[in-house]
């Protein structure tokens, strides 16, 4: 894929906006979905992340689209690339004529204004106004910005949303949308996925959860169109819940359903206490990078190759708290040489004694309960699918005792998530866990190794990166109040 089209962190995608000039039939063809390209011969460098049309002729600004991939090539691929869903051949070569080289703007989700901002209304509002010649970069902050930003919002207007708990007559829908729609982005995507979230919400707990709590899937409906799509929300131990898969049907994307649907879900967020959700998406989905942060999400992170080779993920998060939380203390250790061995070389009751000190120590939610399912699922070496959490662990120990743990989580699309506690402090012996961690995963066909490191354990960070792992983000106190997590990665 071409890197220019993915979502750069430094970067600016989600800030300006574009205003083109354009003829009224090339207009109407946006508007009634007709022309998925704009063909231009020159656009500004600068990202943009939506363009609104000035019809010439002097009607004025008479709706926008959001802009999707924007196409920079030498005509013949251009037309290659976008053909017909632009124009006709003889209207691309008499547009273009001599120029070597053209942009096509992809257009996703056209919005016609039901009454255009004609050219004495935009004076009025902003007296230095004129007519674009070609194009006008925008900028956040500025008065035309503000001005067709607000006309927009206007025209959506405020979508009347109800969230509520999957009907069994509506499951079937889900799982069709889902497994579509999450298998375009995500390798490993079946039917079990969709099924799965199905069978936790009605069971109303997650069993075989690490730190997951509950799952509940949610019906969205609209007052006037009812049933519009669906959300879903993973409770963490912790006071954090994950949202998603979040779909709309397409009839309803790029209208103001989702930004209502999202704020839908804070309210119920904050009526069940929690303290933060957090998201994820690809980061090839700029119309849905734009979404998140429009609605109040902000980049914590961003995952190299994770659940595709082919493109990374971002992790976004909102605080809905804001009061200042303790700093918790690092864990204390002593330097202790010990050996790495697995996990049945302990009986259950030491083992799950361990795992729940050091797991606690290291800033992990977990009680005595989460530590016996954590040691028994670890000693069952049977293979088993993703939607039951398998897990594997290595230990280190001293003498009898168990001094440190990796337990390691296998992720769709081939990448590992690791949780790492010690309670020594000998850097050969955690390198050689983090190596051993390495070697097991690689021998299973694993090409990716992560961890959520809390950022208190500066200790085990800097054996991490001797070790060859790479800072991909900080997330924000995602499993404990006023502790926040490095998340280190290392392609295996």
């Amino acid at each position: 894929m071409n890197q220019s089209h993915l979502f750069n962190p430094n970067g600016d995608e989600c800030g300006a906006a574009l205003l083109l000039s354009i003829r009224p039939q090339h207009a109407a063809r946006i508007f009634d979905g007709q022309k998925k390209f704009e063909l231009r011969k020159a656009l500004p460098k600068k990202r943009f992340a939506r363009v609104y049309l000035y019809e010439s002729g002097g009607r004025g600004i008479v709706g926008c689209f959001d802009a999707g991939r924007v196409i920079h090539r030498p005509l013949d691929d251009l037309w290659e690339s976008v053909g017909e869903h632009a124009t006709t051949r003889e209207r691309f070569d008499a547009y273009f004529g001599s120029w070597q080289k053209g942009y096509a703007i992809e257009v996703l989700a056209p919005l016609k204004f039901s009454r255009p901002l004609r050219p004495p209304e935009l004076k009025d509002a902003i007296p230095t106004f004129t007519a674009p010649q070609s194009f006008l970069l925008l900028q956040p902050g500025e008065g035309l910005f503000n001005v067709l930003e607000e006309k927009r919002n206007e025209h959506l207007g405020n979508r009347s949303i109800r969230l509520e708990r999957i009907r069994p007559e509506n499951r079937d829908c889900f799982i069709e949308i889902v497994t579509e729609e999450i298998s375009r982005n995500y390798d490993e995507i079946t039917q079990g996925f969709a099924e799965s979230l199905i069978k936790l919400d009605a069971l109303g707990e997650d069993p075989n959860g690490i730190f997951t709590i509950s799952k509940e899937v949610y019906s969205a409906y609209d007052a006037q169109h009812g049933l519009i799509g669906f959300t879903t929300l993973t409770f963490k131990l912790g006071g954090a819940a994950k949202t998603g898969p979040t779909i709309l049907f397409p009839d309803y994307r790029g209208k103001g359903y989702g930004t209502s649907l999202r704020s839908k879900v804070v309210e119920l967020a904050k009526q069940r206490g929690l303290r933060k959700l957090y998201c994820t998406c690809p980061d090839t989905e700029l119309p849905v990078i734009r979404h998140l942060l429009g609605n109040g999400y902000r980049v914590e992170a961003h995952l190299t190759a994770h659940y595709r080779p082919r493109h990374g993920e971002l992790v976004f998060g909102m605080r809905l708290d804001t009061k200042d939380n303790d700093y918790p203390a690092a864990p204390k250790r002593r330097s202790l040489k010990a050996v790495i061995t697995p996990p049945t070389s302990f009986p259950d009751g030491i083992l799950t004694s361990a795992a729940q000190q050091l797991l606690s120590e290291a800033g992990y939610p977990v009680d005595g309960n989460k530590a016996a399912m954590l040691v028994r699922r670890a000693k069952d070496e049977q293979s088993k699918p993703y939607e039951s959490k398998p897990i594997s662990m290595i230990c280190m120990a001293r003498d009898s005792q168990c001094v440190g743990l990796m337990i390691l989580i296998p992720k769709r699309g081939g990448a590992t998530k690791g949780i790492l506690a010690a309670s020594t402090s000998n850097r050969d012996s955690i390198a050689q866990l983090l190596s051993a961690g390495e070697k097991g995963q690689r021998d299973r066909g694993r090409r990716k190794l992560y961890f959520a490191q809390p950022l208190n354990d500066q200790y085990l960070i800097d054996i991490m990166i001797r070790s060859g792992y790479q800072a991909e983000g900080l997330l924000k106190q995602p499993y404990k109040p006023g502790l926040d997590a490095l998340v280190m990665s290392k392609h295996i």
